[in-house]
């Protein structure tokens, strides 16, 4: 147990998708029956997140696999500054949150599962080795519809019930359980080279150097990210003093702790010191993915109609802790001490 792991970033951040999906799939069953309350803009800024992690640190998006360029990175922090501000401001772009994840999902799906099988060095010569690239191109496709379906649910509100949303998330999320272990696998048994496609043909030569790849360390991008959380952090906590905007800190403690938790499982690092990354380690990573994730989910208001669907509805835009205050009065009274912990960065 105390020896180093072999898991590689993209594994982890599979990992971190696999616990997101299944862990709110399981608590939309008590969302369902008005047990736990619900904040979609959490939600959705924790996954826009989660997906610059992969951006900016890897070069893969949504939509394929690309050259780590400065483009490529600007594009990632984009999305994570939007992220956060769902999360840390939750109810003002609820919508355009949720049509960008949408998209993304449904987009992004559908690319991946065309890519799939029309590439050469993918699926096709997969199949035909057999053994772990069948299983791991099985995982692919599963992975790939099942994420072109939480996009439809996402972008059309009401195409399914809650129980059907909950076991669809359920089963998202184990998907990317069974790709992240194919991933792994096929990586002790296979060269790299064998099995990912080469992006020579595919990759951008512009002569602008913002479009050329970069080096960037896999700890300095993380702390790029930090930079970033911090920053915007900052910055909206000056109309949040004043009393202008609401925040929610749920979302924010929930999004730190999963920034935490990548931390702890792709480099070591935690909050007391560098440590060997080992299993334990791993565990404890996904203990805080599991505790940031309850965090972001049930982040909401508690007298939200409990038959809302907050993966899909709209009724979502006002229902957030956001909007529980009327008045500036109000909030600045909120702000003020009255209930305390409101916001656990202003004391």
């Amino acid at each position: 147990m105390k020896d180093d792991t072999d898991l590689s970033l993209e594994v982890v951040i599979l990992l971190i998708f696999g616990m997101f999906m299944l862990l709110f799939g399981f608590l939309f069953f008590k969302i369902h029956t008005g047990k736990l309350s619900s904040n979609p803009d959490s939600t959705y800024g924790l996954f826009l997140v989660i997906v610059s992690f992969q951006v900016i640190t890897m070069g893969k998006t949504p939509f394929g696999d690309y050259r780590r360029s400065w483009a490529l990175i600007i594009v990632g922090i984009c999305t994570a500054v939007l992220g956060m501000f769902a999360c840390f401001i939750p109810g003002y772009i609820t919508r355009f949150a949720r049509i960008f994840v949408g998209i993304v999902l449904f987009g992004g799906g559908l690319t991946l599962f065309v890519q799939l099988f029309a590439a050469e060095k993918k699926a096709r010569t997969w199949m035909t080795i057999g053994g772990m690239l069948q299983q791991l191109t099985i995982a692919c496709a599963l992975t790939y519809v099942l994420t072109i379906c939480t996009g439809v649910i996402t972008l059309f509100p009401g195409t399914t019930t809650d129980i059907q949303t909950a076991v669809l998330l359920i089963t998202y999320g184990v998907s990317f359980f069974y790709l992240s272990w194919c991933i792994w696998k096929v990586g002790h048994l296979y060269s790299p080279e064998s099995v990912i496609t080469n992006l020579e043909g595919t990759a951008s030569k512009g002569r602008l150097h913002i479009f050329r790849e970069t080096s960037l360390p896999l700890s300095l991008a993380i702390l790029i990210i930090l930079g970033i959380l911090l920053t915007v952090l900052g910055l909206l906590l000056f109309p949040v003093n004043l009393g202008i905007i609401a925040f929610s800190p749920d979302g924010q403690l929930g999004l730190l702790l999963t920034v935490t938790a990548i931390q702890m499982m792709a480099l070591g690092e935690t909050p007391l010191g560098q440590f060997k990354r080992s299993w334990v380690m791993i565990m404890i990573g996904l203990l805080f993915r599991w505790a940031g994730g309850c965090l972001v989910h049930r982040s909401g208001s508690a007298d939200r109609n409990a038959s809302d669907n907050p993966w899909t509805s709209e009724s979502h835009r006002r229902g957030s802790i956001t909007h529980k205050t009327l008045s500036p009065d109000a909030e600045r009274r909120q702000h003020s001490g009255k209930r305390a912990g409101y916001c656990s960065f202003q004391c």
